[in-house]
């Protein structure tokens, strides 16, 4: 089985833009993560995989499969098939057990560098923007964390020439994921704020929109592991498709209902993203905690931005779980 490149070039659209009236590609996307209208950049078209290549999938390692599910959304030109074989294997390098739990399942985020499912994107994500970079180009990331993406992060652009800044709520997160930040010394760059996840967001922001209007030198260019990355989002959906795949396979169910973890969204939206393409997913059923903007949303129609919550998870999402029911 071979999985074919894309023969055009995907093109993004921002979200709050459904006419597609201004479209950029995937590199442009990668380095410029705000859109400008408060949107967030999303692909003008979706490409689709055939079933045979999900039960393929089904038998190989998270690199193998991993290749298959990005090459469609890449010319040969933007990245050619060895190329991306060898990032992908070379970026997922670890597999994650599936184990049961009653007639329930849970992805086992224990193999994981930092121990979260968020490796699955900000891996990739740096394995994008390292392909991604002209040359000559120096390439800052900004990040906020309210646990899991900081570490994540931070552990898949360590030692790779790219300085990392990431503020985190001091009061909010567990001693694991700060000492997961604060360890890692060369260019990851931790910086405690005594406040909430929503001060850390918005100095991210800040950041962000000053380094845009006024780069000290045209040659910088600034990125994210946040959510909002298209790197991370897109590399999310080898998540989906390797797990959904694989406990389709072994537990000879049609489809899988999923139960992600809310966050900010990003990772039951790459679910859904993953169902949509292809991948044997039956009921995508997000989980939130208090901090319920988007449950709230779903429930009134009415985007109301709240203050956040501090939880007992102190934002540490602890897996996501599966069903085999077909809805």
């Amino acid at each position: 089985m071979d999985t074919l490149a894309a023969e055009e070039r995907i093109l993004y659209r921002s979200s709050n833009d459904p006419a597609g009236n201004r479209t950029v590609d995937f590199q442009y996307a990668l380095f410029n993560p705000d859109t400008g209208d408060n949107g967030l950049w999303v692909p003008v078209r979706k490409p689709t995989l055939p079933g045979e290549v999900y039960r393929d999938m089904a038998k190989m390692t998270y690199g193998e499969s991993a290749f298959h599910t990005l090459r469609p959304w890449f010319t040969e030109k933007e990245i050619s098939s060895r190329d991306l074989r060898r990032m992908a294997e070379e970026t997922y390098y670890w597999n994650i057990p599936i184990k049961s739990v009653g007639n329930n399942y849970v992805a086992d985020h224990g193999v994981c560098p930092s121990l979260s499912f968020k490796d699955g994107g900000t891996f990739g994500n740096t394995m994008f923007v390292i392909h991604f970079t002209p040359e000559g180009y120096i390439v800052i990331c900004l990040d906020s964390t309210s646990g899991d993406t900081g570490p994540s992060n931070a552990m898949g652009l360590h030692n790779k020439g790219i300085p990392v800044f990431t503020t985190f709520p001091v009061e909010n997160i567990t001693d694991l994921q700060r000492r997961q930040m604060t360890t890692l010394y060369d260019n990851i760059y931790p910086i405690g704020i005594e406040s909430d996840f929503d001060a850390c967001q918005d100095l991210r922001d800040y950041l962000m929109e000053e380094f845009a209007k006024d780069p000290v030198t045209k040659n910088i260019r600034t990125i994210t592991g946040n959510s909002k990355s298209i790197g991370r989002f897109l590399s999310m959906l080898t998540f989906w498709d390797h797990l959904s795949s694989r406990l389709s396979y072994e537990t000879g169910s049609e489809k899988v209902n999923v139960y992600p973890g809310i966050g900010n969204g990003s990772h039951f939206t790459s679910a859904l993203y993953s169902r949509a393409v292809g991948a044997p997913i039956g009921m995508v059923c997000p989980i939130s905690n208090e901090n319920k903007v988007i449950p709230t949303y779903f429930e009134t129609g009415e985007y109301k931005i709240m203050k956040s919550v501090k939880t007992i998870s102190q934002g540490r999402e602890k897996g996501s779980w599966y069903r085999t029911r077909t809805p």
